[in-house]
């Protein structure tokens, strides 16, 4: 790897840290505490045993926000340029 090549990583190193670093601090921080929560709360609502694990999984427990796909969309885009110029 030459000059240009580590400059250009530290760049996009530093750009993507910034915005992981904005989002960490914005969102409201989670404990091990809620997981507990939602966990006897499944369970108590499914005490006739209709679940076997008394978890249900559902699609919405998977969906992103529009921030988060326009990131992952520039942050693609730059991995896709990079790789095609280098």
């Amino acid at each position: 790897m030459q000059t240009p090549d580590y400059i250009v990583f530290f760049i996009y190193f530093i750009i993507v840290s910034t915005y992981g670093w904005y989002v960490y601090k914005r969102k409201k921080h989670e404990d091990s505490k809620d997981y507990f929560v939602m966990y006897f709360i499944s369970m108590y609502e499914n005490r006739n045993g209709i679940i076997p694990n008394g978890l249900q999984v559902d699609k919405s427990m998977f969906r992103t926000s529009p921030s988060f796909t326009v990131g992952a969309l520039i942050i693609i885009g730059i991995i896709v340029a990079l790789y095609s110029v280098y």
